[in-house]
């Protein structure tokens, strides 16, 4: 049986881990919006112009989510799993 204080550890880490990901969706949502506002603003048509813009728009958050990591696990959190 989990202590309310181990409940209460795991639950904050849950919820750091869930506000990360969710800060990280919605800079990728906002910047692949601000990208296409740009391209229709400028009046993109050409076909080398789209590819550039759907690289300037795709590319940044892509790498993004994939690069920007979850935080590691404190020393409290590991001590507290070593106890359990």
């Amino acid at each position: 049986m989990f202590t309310f204080e181990q409940r209460a550890v795991s639950a904050g880490r849950t919820l750091r881990v869930m506000r990360l990901q969710s800060i990280k969706m919605i800079l990728a949502a906002v910047w692949l919006l601000v990208a296409v506002v740009v391209g229709v603003a400028a009046g993109v048509t050409s076909a080398g112009g789209r590819v550039a813009l759907a690289a300037l728009g795709l590319l940044p958050p892509l790498a993004m989510l994939l690069l920007w990591n979850d935080p590691p696990e404190t020393m409290s959190e590991r001590i507290r799993q070593g106890r359990r």
